[in-house]
């Protein structure tokens, strides 16, 4: 049974009369840590998601998060930067920014860096400095590209670093694992104080794309806010910045928004406003439903492919494999999950023990068929395992062709 809830009002906007959507039970609070060994994976901390809407400003956001579980180190890895997909998907972005900011000879901060692959890139094409932070930071050799443009200080940014002055301020997949993104955001804006000419840029998962394509895999539990176009527009006029626009990334998987500060909280369109409300709320009615008729249709597509004795793995190691093969039943049956990355190359995968392996392990493995839990890099692996030689049944969210 799901604990009680620890937030009883929306993050964003404060309002009470939020309603409960769906309950997944006892998940790995971190999905992609490098555990070394299948016993140790397996005793990962787990928690309780609690899925939950304000109808007031369209948030969804799990109300029995518990930050005391989350410790982020060293051995959390989640960058998909070895995949030419995701990689195109970054250059293009650092063209956007580029042109949109003019970066050139300018100062960049990023906020929840990762490693500093984007900050770096950023860096080099757009001729400019950085300054990164985040406390899972592992220092990189000073031969890797753009890397000697940028500073990264391995903590997690507040107000206390108000002194690092930036003409961009970026922050990349980092809002929605903050139990309290108000205070974020409102950290931020008093960080660039009275330095109007501070831009800010913020990306996070698109929980449209989660609700309309009913994918479970994507509610992590280290995630604690699943942001509409709706509530990030709201999140951000209240904390005293001009939304000056929001867009679709990544295909659907990413929003995107574009801010400047402002000398107090800003209004935002009414009309547009109530109508983004009005999108995340006909997707969140039925969702639990469609929940539950997923789960079903992928258990028994395990009970056939047992049956058959078939050889199935699933491709990439990230968050979304995690909560993949800890939620179905029965697939518990897979051995093997692939992923292009090498610093996860003979790992385990939290809560259910599966060693991680290179795409190179089919050849001799030879699986019946390949699990893909995100659609957009279906012609990527699709292209690998025609190199490799490797005939299997792709089957994934939205896609069933052989």
């Amino acid at each position: 049974m799901v604990s009680s809830p620890f937030y009883v009002a929306c993050p964003v906007c404060g309002m009470k009369n939020v309603r409960p959507v769906l309950e997944l039970p006892q998940l790995p609070v971190l999905n992609t840590i490098l555990w070394p060994s299948r016993a140790e994976a397996c005793r990962t901390v787990r928690g309780d998601i609690l899925l939950t809407f304000c109808p007031d400003c369209g948030h969804v956001y799990n109300s029995v998060f518990d930050p005391r579980l989350i410790a982020y180190t060293t051995d959390y890895e989640n960058s998909l930067h070895h995949s030419e997909v995701f990689q195109g998907y970054v250059e293009e972005l650092v063209r956007t920014l580029d042109s949109q900011y003019t970066l050139k000879g300018k100062q960049v901060l990023e906020i929840g860096c990762g490693q500093g692959d984007f900050l770096a890139l950023l860096c080099e094409r757009a001729d400019c400095r950085g300054i990164g932070f985040d406390p899972s930071y592992v220092e990189a050799p000073a031969t890797r590209s753009g890397h000697d443009r940028i500073k990264v200080v391995r903590d997690m940014y507040s107000e206390r670093y108000a002194a690092y002055q930036a003409d961009l301020i970026v922050c990349r997949q980092v809002l929605e694992h903050i139990p309290e993104p108000q205070k974020m955001l409102h950290e931020v804006r008093r960080s660039i104080g009275a330095r109007a000419g501070t831009a800010v840029f913020f990306e996070v998962p698109n929980v449209l794309d989660h609700l309309s394509s009913r994918d479970l895999w994507a509610l992590v539990y280290e995630h604690f806010s699943y942001y509409s176009p709706a509530s990030l527009a709201a999140g951000f006029a209240a904390s005293g910045f001009q939304v000056r626009g929001l867009r679709e990334l990544f295909g659907p998987l990413f929003i995107g928004v574009d801010a400047v500060p402002a000398p107090g909280p800003t209004r935002l369109p009414v009309g547009e406003q109530a109508a983004r409300v009005q999108e995340v709320t006909r997707l969140v009615d039925g969702f639990s439903d469609a929940a539950a008729r997923t789960l079903q249709t992928w258990e028994e597509r395990f009970d056939t492919w047992t049956s058959k004795n078939d050889r199935v793995v699933v491709w990439g190691g990230g968050a979304r494999c995690t909560n993949f093969l800890n939620l179905v039943k029965g697939a518990s049956a897979i051995e093997y999950v692939v992923d292009i990355n090498p610093r996860k190359h003979g790992t385990f995968v939290a809560g259910t023990g599966q060693r991680i392996v290179a795409p190179q392990f089919l050849v001799e493995y030879r699986p019946a068929v390949v699990v893909l839990l995100n659609p957009i890099y279906d012609r990527e692996v699709r292209g690998v395992l025609a190199k490799l030689g490797v005939s299997a049944t792709m089957v994934g969210v939205g896609n069933e062709n052989s």
